[in-house]
């Protein structure tokens, strides 16, 4: 059976980005920490860099918004000084329109005089069709003969001293209207070069404040890439941690294959069986350091010697556990069993491998012996609680239950899910 690594859960965009061919579990041990190795180091290097650009683009979007703020300084300077430019135009033209009121105010009074000049002027002209003495006769009295003609003489009179104000006037209105309607001009020109500089000003703004949310938006896009990153960064080392420990002629999918062909003798999950030896020994990768005369229990040192005989090995050069400060080491291989529990199960690993003598340092055996003990602890229920009390029992024996331990049940069954999560 084929096995293929299956990055779980990743994004497409993380899918594209890896050029390479998907993780194959034939593939060996040691080149596939190479490749994990190898994406880990790009994924830092993209992480470092987006930090980089999210921290210049943080950098650049102050400074905008310091720039931000002035221009909207000077907007509000400049729609003030608009506001200031309308009332001085505004002002202006009242001024010129009063002007032309009085001009118009004297021209109606005239037009009033030359009305009334025009009346008695035709009454004097019909008064020369007769003579002097029948014009005195016609009077009924000769105080109103000469009212009238005194009020014509006044009237004439105040029309002309009405056109010469007009006259004067007329030359003083022209004078102003001619400075007035030159500062119209400056100030209506002033107005055009301050809208225009408020449109720019605004556009600015409007310009940096759009940039400012293209960085936002970049650095947010950053910063989801970067968490996508970090979560396949999880995966792999999740991964590495799966691999790391095999044996460099073996591969996890060949690990699975033995485990599974125990599981199908012994009633166990393969995962789980394969999270019990990568918790205990990282798939024998870590079977300890110590020395058999002064690690082991003087108990377990004759059957020590029988199994080593057995297959052949030099007892000095056989790692096993080293003894804690509290007790005795001596277990042996990937299964960490010790050397008279090993002889008490040797004959049922044997018929579960077929290898005979079976070796404790081998992982297809070391799988056997430990799912012998996990069936016998309660495991063939394969459900979380029973495989997580077998584990229990694994580690710390009658004393399973002591909260103290728990760690190590719940390390299995998360290992176990770690496990899953890279087959497929």
């Amino acid at each position: 059976m084929r096995i293929t690594v299956k990055l779980y859960g990743i994004f497409l965009f993380i899918v594209l980005f890896f050029s390479a061919e998907s993780f194959v579990y034939g593939q060996s041990t040691s080149s596939l920490e190479n490749d994990i190795k190898g994406k880990l180091n790009d994924l830092n290097q993209k992480i470092s860099t987006n930090r980089s650009e999210i921290s210049n683009l943080e950098n650049l979007n102050n400074s905008l918004e310091k720039d931000v703020k002035i221009l909207a300084s000077n907007i509000n300077k400049t729609e003030l000084q608009i506001q200031a430019t309308n009332l001085e135009i505004s002002n202006t033209k009242n001024k010129i329109s009063n002007l032309k009121n009085q001009i118009d105010s004297l021209q109606i009074q005239i037009i009033d005089k030359e009305d009334l000049l025009a009346d008695n002027l035709k009454e004097v002209y019909k008064s020369d069709k007769v003579s002097l003495v029948e014009l005195i006769l016609m009077q009924k009295d000769f105080t109103e003969f000469f009212s009238d003609i005194e009020y014509i003489n006044v009237l004439q009179g105040d029309i002309n001293t009405t056109l010469g104000q007009l006259k004067v006037f007329k030359k003083d209105f022209d004078e102003k209207r001619l400075v007035l309607e030159e500062q119209l001009v400056e100030q209506e020109h002033l107005y055009v070069i301050q809208d225009i500089q408020f449109k720019d000003l605004n556009n600015n703004k409007i310009y940096k404040n759009n940039l400012i949310s293209k960085n936002v938006l970049r650095s947010s896009d950053l910063e989801v890439k970067n968490q996508q990153y970090q979560e396949l960064i999880a995966q792999l080392r999740e991964q590495l941690y799966v691999i790391s420990g095999l044996a460099k002629g073996i591969n996890l999918g060949e690990a699975y294959n033995m485990a599974s062909n125990v599981s199908q003798k012994t009633g166990l999950d393969p995962l789980f069986l394969m999270a019990i030896i990568k918790v205990e020994s990282d798939w024998g990768g870590n079977v300890g350091g110590g020395n058999w005369r002064k690690d082991m229990n003087p108990q377990e040192q004759n059957a020590f010697i029988k199994i080593t005989k057995k297959l052949g090995y030099d007892p000095d050069k056989m790692p096993v556990s080293t003894a804690p400060s509290y007790g005795w080491g001596g277990a042996m291989g990937p299964a960490q069993f010790l050397p008279r529990t090993w002889l008490e199960n040797e004959a049922q690993i044997i018929k579960i491998t077929g290898n005979n003598p079976p070796d404790p340092w081998t992982l297809e055996d070391a799988f056997a012996a430990a799912a012998i003990k996990l069936s016998r602890d309660g495991a063939r229920a394969q459900n979380w609680n029973a495989e997580w009390k077998a584990a229990m029992v694994y580690f710390a024996g009658s004393r399973w239950n002591n909260p103290a331990y728990s760690f190590y049940g719940d390390r299995v069954m998360d290992v176990k899910e770690i496990i899953k999560s890279q087959l497929n």
